[in-house]
């Protein structure tokens, strides 16, 4: 069985492990997907790469347990909404789609920023708390967001991400606002579960509304919870796993 979910048959360097880029060999992908019995994608860009070197390709996406993955409880109405990212030092950069289009909200309105996994990290004129990330408070630090975002560039190694960032967010009962690039197309449904934005104009609008609109982010945040549990929980896609590899010992 081989599983991946990055687009790793590209020759990609990060920016913060550019010292481990020789190590990598892209080029063996190709050939792990050849030689597997079966192999699992975590996105429909991987899996199709992989059909061009195995007929026994299937998606499984990303997924949080919602047994771990509680509702996010109802927020005080008086407090200041806070924006939500968590990733690490590698997906940080992606950061910079938005730099703009924050600064600009942050003139409209009062809001802050709250970053999960990198510390630390400012963008001028906006308040930013940083915090490292924990596997014990890690819901908990969701929980004290309003709405989480998903910025990327459309690029080939970003049409390869599998849209984590989002699932979490969705996970805990949140709305997410996410680059339209990958599976975020897919994962959330723009205006059901959250919102695309392709631009910084769009950034700002989509932001904005929510900011404003309680009820918006709750109604949103409700039928993104829903959409994970239905598709992208660990108890919906386990017993498609579960199949997958009875199928490839048979």
């Amino acid at each position: 069985m081989y599983d991946f979910d990055d687009a790793i048959y590209l020759p990609y360097v990060s920016p913060t492990n550019r010292y481990l880029s020789y190590l990598k060999f892209p080029w063996k992908t190709g050939t792990l997907c050849r030689i597997a019995r079966a192999v699992v994608a975590g996105n429909q860009h991987l899996a199709d790469y992989a059909s061009r070197y195995n007929d026994r390709v299937f998606v499984v996406p990303s997924t949080v347990s919602l047994r771990e993955y509680g509702e996010r409880p109802v927020p005080a109405a008086d407090r200041i909404p806070v924006v939500g990212w968590t990733g690490s030092h590698s997906s940080v950069p992606y950061l910079s789609v938005v730099r703009e289009a924050l600064q600009e909200l942050r003139r409209r309105r009062a809001f802050r920023l709250l970053i999960i996994g990198v510390e630390p990290f400012e963008i001028p004129g906006v308040d930013v708390e940083c915090r490292p990330w924990s596997p014990a408070s890690e819901v908990r630090d969701l929980w004290e967001m309003d709405l989480g975002i998903m910025p990327l560039p459309d690029e080939p190694w970003a049409r390869g991400k599998c849209g984590m960032k989002a699932i979490q967010y969705m996970g805990v009962g949140l709305p997410a606002v996410v680059s339209p690039v990958g599976a975020n197309r897919e994962i959330v449904k723009d205006g059901v579960t959250g919102f695309h934005a392709a631009t910084t104009a769009e950034w700002v609008e989509k932001l904005d509304l929510l900011l404003t609109d309680a009820g918006l982010r709750r109604r949103l945040g409700q039928a993104a919870r829903e959409s994970v549990r239905a598709l992208y929980s660990a108890e919906a896609q386990a017993p498609r796993v579960a199949a997958i590899l009875r199928g490839a010992v048979s």
